[in-house]
């Protein structure tokens, strides 16, 4: 008896495991068929934008990211954690961490004192290395983000409008400018008074005024951010993700089953049926498995080099004339200075620091100072956006021995006019990371540009003596080609399917009836501020177009 109840019981389990592997065979098999009513690739801050609008509008929505997910909750904020709050230096670290080199130029290895007797190998295509890449033509600072939420889960949140004069597309009105930037700031939650009780930022902010030949339209002002004070610890900021932007969804049961997101599904093809998009196919990176989206509505928002990439990689993309044309970047200054001796003693007469609290601290300026942000707008005789804060990016990082109150970074952005020669073009036998096309950059700047850049450079130069001395090692320097991460304009919008542009003014593929393009690679114009705010505009535009 006991032999048989042994053997029932063995039986019992052997069954049990092959019902267990029989539904999970049924889970992957059903999960390489997705259907929604909308299919969204990209879940930064824009495809967050496309799905909340979609589901509101009464769609399904399936949300598609080739990158893990890294949070609880899938797109938050990673500069929300407790200790990047209180250490935001260590955060560079966790942003160099997340970016990805699209095109590194290969060279022939060799080291001089490497033992003789290993095997000696030029450098091949392994890890998005390039043969074909021109080093003087390539953004060797191009950088791509794979983790659900995608650039949001660490973006700066500067989040201001573009000059109405001159950043602008003129065939959007302004009274429609307004109307989407009031609605992309609501949807980004942004603020200027995050950081306008910084006596630092007060005192910089009059010194810069009295130095700075600005008008007042423009003036020096806080910079918008897509932030907000915490209410249970008014120390810390809660920045916004693409978390935040789909929190209304995920409050409404009812909602919320409208939405699925799809970590680690990498979009690799659009399939057309005639002049409509059938499906979307692709693989799963985890499980292993092929899959194939359908909906009625397609959207791709993967940033500006990954997006023409898809399109490149679909049998019809290489038809498509400006695909991958007009890319522009933002050529950046940068520099770091430590507060003069007059600005700090100029801060401790406005507001005496108590210090009593705090062993051995000799800086008289407040230990919970809100940190300086700070913005002078582009404008006509300085076609510069500048960025007076601080803020932890992939460079930049301050010295451990270098108390972070005294610290301020200066940032200089202007820009280069979209040229059809300026573009990222797509290799047909050499593959990426994701054995995707792999992107090679033809990019140069004119010398109007050079001598425009040359100019930003002087004047963050002597604006930042007036606040500060440079820091060793962080003293102006031009950045590398592409370390703005603001890249435009590879589909870029127009009026007319003439072969200039990849969109119409609603973002739609020009003969493609149901495939939207979101991001900055809709821009048609040259910006030198930052651009997700508008972009955010542009998607918003994009669905009410599709809704009425």
């Amino acid at each position: 008896m006991l032999r048989k109840g042994i053997n029932a019981l063995f039986f019992l389990l052997f069954v049990s495991k092959i019902l267990n592997l029989i539904k999970y065979w049924e889970e992957i098999m059903s999960m390489n068929n997705i259907k929604a009513d909308a299919i969204v690739v990209g879940s930064g801050p824009i495809g967050a934008i496309y799905a909340r609008l979609l589901v509101e509008s009464g769609l399904s929505v399936a949300l598609l990211d080739a990158g893990a997910q890294l949070s609880p909750h899938a797109g938050e904020h990673l500069k929300n954690a407790y200790i990047y709050q209180r250490d935001r230096n260590h955060f560079t670290d966790t942003v160099q961490s997340l970016l990805y080199t699209l095109s590194v130029p290969t060279e022939k290895l060799y080291i001089e004192d490497l033992d003789p007797s290993v095997y000696m190998a030029d450098a091949g295509v392994r890890n998005n290395m390039n043969p074909h890449q021109n080093p003087n033509k390539n953004l060797s600072s191009g950088y791509a983000a794979f983790a659900v939420g995608g650039m949001g889960i660490h973006w700066t949140c500067a989040t201001p409008r573009l000059n109405p004069d001159i950043e602008r597309w003129h065939f959007i009105s302004e009274e429609e400018w307004d109307y989407l930037y009031n609605l992309s700031e609501k949807l980004f939650n942004t603020h200027t008074n995050v950081f306008i009780d910084s006596v630092r930022g007060k005192v910089i902010k009059e010194t810069l005024k009295e130095h700075l030949h600005v008008s007042d339209k423009y003036p020096v002002q806080q910079l918008p951010v897509a932030a907000v004070r915490r209410q249970d610890n008014s120390n810390f900021v809660h920045w916004t993700g693409p978390y935040d932007i789909l929190a209304p969804i995920y409050a409404d049961p009812l909602l919320s089953e409208r939405l699925t997101i799809y970590p680690q599904y990498l979009a690799r093809k659009i399939i057309l049926n005639g002049s409509r998009v059938e499906a979307i196919e692709g693989r799963c990176l985890e499980p292993w498995h092929e899959f194939r989206a359908t909906g009625q509505l397609f959207f791709v928002a993967a940033g500006a080099i990954k997006t023409p990439q898809l399109l490149y990689n679909s049998d019809f993309g290489r038809d498509i004339k400006a695909l991958g044309s007009y890319l522009n970047d933002q050529p950046m200054a940068f520099t770091q200075v430590m507060l003069s001796d007059k600005i700090v003693k100029e801060i401790a007469r406005i507001e005496p620091h108590d210090k009593a609290n705090i062993l051995n601290d000799n800086i008289p300026i407040p230990y919970t100072d809100p940190d300086p942000t700070l913005w002078i707008p582009l404008q006509e005789n300085r076609l510069w956006h500048c960025q007076v804060h601080k803020d932890a990016f992939n460079y930049g990082k301050t010295a451990l021995e270098i108390d972070d109150r005294l610290v301020l970074d200066f940032r200089w952005y202007t820009f280069v006019e979209p040229r059809e020669e300026n573009r990222v073009t797509f290799e047909e036998h050499i593959k990426d990371i994701h054995n995707m096309p792999q992107p090679t950059f033809h990019y140069e700047i004119n010398h109007e540009e050079a001598e425009r850049a040359h100019a930003m450079m002087a004047d963050m130069t002597q604006t930042a003596l007036t606040i500060g001395g440079f820091i060793p090692g962080a003293e102006p320097r031009f950045m590398p080609p592409g370390a703005s991460i603001h890249y435009m304009g590879t589909y870029r919008m127009g009026t007319q399917n003439d072969g200039t542009c990849v969109v119409d003014p609603y973002s739609k593929v020009w003969d493609i009836d149901n495939l939207y393009l979101g991001g900055p690679g809709t821009f048609p114009k040259a910006t030198a501020a930052n651009p997700t705010l508008t972009a955010g505009a542009m998607a918003i535009r994009s669905v009410e177009h599709i809704i009425e």
